[in-house]
């Protein structure tokens, strides 16, 4: 398959996300209800009729970035592959308008999301953000930006001005980081020791005083371990994560790219790939990477075996991928895998095995 290049590199993708069903999206996360309870239940009466006041202000706020580190992974994503199945993978192809890496600024403000981003204008449409929003959503692959009737019934908006509009007229996708997981798990551990902690003090206050102080050290020891391990080299979201071969991805780059297809509520709401899966650059018949659309701004319309990134033909070169990565995708989950011809550790040219013959 000339257009592959040589091969389809099947990396090992980021995935800590989990998008919900439209009907089953929330604008307020279900569980935030279960931190007031506790706030009233608990934590109140606990300041009001004691002398404890730090500790369970501090359970309170760990509750509270539990719940929004929580939303964020597993309540914002809502689910447009298969009608909200949640199991549904969409596949693009396009030009890369830009790669974004995370920035320390935004781990801050984003409570740890370290995500690369891209952005790719489909092909069979633009190639720049200057046209009506209809000329990118009438386009072949118009559908995966356009306003998509799940959300809308669910009464979430699309941008109509300004920058975000950007995000309706190239896809957005997302290669996952860790940090906002690695951010979940370190506040659960936390909330563990503060309760530990609480428990003592009301339990035993002179007593405890020896574990209590080692309990203070443990939480800041571990506290700072966590916040720091968000910011570890290689929690980061990166394309190399899904393909090596893309260490040098950039603005102009022809990719195909496979992933989980959902609208993001987290900001003014727009579609996205998140999480990639996998991504290629595409070459011509003659193995020479894609790197620009054609000078007047048109998409190649001759790849090779009737292929191209045209409107004529992009059906053909659509399915020709998902032909290879379906195939892809077994080999690394079954099927050739499987076959014990294949589970050799001396390759076959140096220990001499063969398949048996079959009469």
């Amino acid at each position: 398959m000339p257009f592959l290049r040589s091969r389809i590199e099947m990396g090992t993708f980021r995935k800590f996300t989990q998008c919900v069903k439209p009907s089953d999206f929330s604008e307020i996360p279900y569980s935030a209800g279960i931190v007031t309870a506790l706030v009233f239940a608990v934590i109140a009466p606990l300041i009001a009729f004691t002398n404890l006041f730090l500790v369970p202000i501090a359970i309170f706020a760990d509750l509270v970035l539990i719940t929004i580190a929580h939303y964020y992974l597993y309540g914002r994503l809502i689910c447009l592959g298969d009608l909200g199945s949640g199991t549904g993978l969409v596949t693009a192809t396009g030009m890369v308008t830009g790669v974004t890496p995370p920035t320390i600024d935004k781990l801050f403000t984003k409570v740890g999301d370290d995500d690369a981003t891209m952005g790719v204008f489909l092909a069979g449409g633009p190639t720049d953000y200057d046209s009506n929003p209809d000329a990118y959503w009438n386009a072949p692959q118009g559908n995966l930006i356009a306003p998509n009737s799940a959300i809308l019934n669910i009464r979430r908006t699309y941008p109509t001005s300004g920058s975000d509009l950007r995000h309706l007229k190239a896809l957005h996708c997302e290669f996952e980081g860790s940090g906002i997981y690695e951010f979940l798990q370190w506040a659960k551990l936390t909330l563990v020791i503060l309760l530990a902690l609480l428990a003592l003090l009301l339990a035993a206050p002179v007593a405890a005083a020896l574990l209590i102080t080692f309990l203070k050290l443990l939480a800041l020891l571990f506290g700072g371990f966590g916040i720091v391990n968000i910011f570890l080299p290689g929690t980061s979201g990166d394309p190399t994560d899904v393909n090596p071969d893309l260490r040098n991805l950039q603005s102009g780059d022809i990719v195909m790219v496979t992933g989980d297809w959902i609208y993001d509520a987290g900001h003014l709401g727009w579609n996205e790939i998140h999480a990639v899966h996998a991504c290629q650059r595409l070459s011509g018949s003659d193995g020479v990477i894609l790197a620009r659309v054609n000078p007047d701004g048109t998409w190649p319309n001759d790849m090779g075996d009737g292929m191209g990134l045209d409107p004529a033909h992009l059906p053909v070169t659509l399915a020709r991928w998902t032909t290879a990565m379906t195939a892809a995708n077994a080999t690394l989950s079954g099927g050739s895998q499987d076959d014990p011809a294949n589970n050799w550790i001396l390759h076959p040219l140096i220990d001499g095995c063969q398949k048996p013959i079959i009469l």
